[in-house]
Parts: structure tokens; sequence; C-alpha cells
């Protein structure tokens, strides 16, 4: 692989950028424009963003933008420090890590009173099995993504964690069969 800021090709499919990026990025060209641009999601479209570093992230984006590395780490450099770019997230296989049954659990919290949900959400958020938790409107008031062992590890999880939590009223589990991403996330379409 080569290093940042060396010509020479990418290998095939290192990086893959989503075509509408693309058209965000080659649209950032001139430096005197707004930093917010209106499409500027682009790591979000990389399916890889962490391929070798950001320097090879950069590299593939600017092979797919067509702009030389240094004008795409600029581009990228700007929409950053905007705030239009939060991050790059590593992406780890759950079933490597002795995690392969996934579930969403709907849990009802009753009082559902706002001094409740702040302690809720941290204890929730320290659990290790926990994957993201989302604080909901209707019947639940959270959805819950969790990775565990397997089904006695869920069972344990749920009696131990969640049903034995004095707020917790309800509990319902749904097991994961398989996940796709979407994507990538760009803002509304302007008539």
């Amino acid at each position: 692989m080569q290093p940042y800021g060396r010509p020479g090709p990418l290998p095939q499919g290192l990086v893959q950028v989503h075509p509408q990026v693309v058209d965000v990025l080659q649209a950032h060209r001139q430096p005197q424009q707004p930093v917010a641009h209106p499409g500027a999601a682009p790591v979000v479209g990389v399916d890889d963003p962490v391929a070798d570093g950001r320097g090879v992230l950069d590299e593939g984006v600017a092979a797919q933008v067509g702009v030389a590395p240094s004008t795409c780490l600029d581009r990228i450099t700007r929409l950053r420090r905007s705030g239009v770019i939060l991050g790059h997230q590593l992406r780890l296989d759950p079933t490597k890590l002795g995690r392969g049954l996934e579930a969403l659990l709907s849990v009802q919290v009753r009082p559902h009173r706002r001094e409740l949900v702040g302690p809720f959400v941290e204890r929730i958020r320290a659990l290790p099995e926990s994957r993201s938790v989302f604080h909901l409107t209707g019947p639940d008031d959270y959805l819950v993504h969790v990775a565990v062992a397997d089904m006695a590890d869920l069972q344990r999880l749920v009696l131990d964690e969640f049903t034995s939590q004095r707020e917790v009223a309800r509990v319902e589990t749904r097991l994961i069969f398989q996940q796709w991403d979407c994507g990538p996330l760009l803002p509304p379409a302007t008539p």
C-alpha cells in the first residue's frame, strides 16, 4: 500500500464512495464556498472509513471524486471543522468477539420521569452487551440493541439487568436475524 501523499494506485475496492458523496466533494471545488455545503456528508458514504488510516481513506475518496489527494484532504478537513463530519467508526464483528446473538429489547419504564431517564440510560450504556440505546415515543420508552453470546446469556441479561430494576415495567425481546447498512446519510433533496 502506498503511504499517504505518494502517487500510486490503490487496490481496487479498498474504499467505496457512494456516487452522491462524490458529487458533494466535487461541489467543494472553491475554497471560498461555505464550509457547511448543503450536501456535505462524505465519509458516511465510505464503506471502509479506517482502511489504513486517514491517508488511504483520503486517497481512495480523492481517486473516486477525481481530485488530488491534497485537495480532497482540504475539503474533508473543512467538513470536519464545520461539524458535518463527526468522526470515523471502527466496525467490529460481534460474532468474532463471542457475541453472535443480537437482539432488540423494547423497554417500558414506570414512572417515566425525567429524573429516571439519565441514570437509566447511563446504566444501560455501561453494559458491555449494549450496542445502542434509543429513547422513544409510543408504548415503549426505550429500544436497546444488545449483542450476547447465546440464548442463556440473553435471558441472564434481561432478567439480571432489566426486569430486576424497579423502574422497568416490561421488556419485550426480538432476535435479529440479519442487519443491513443503509446510506449514505445525505441532506434532503432541494427542489
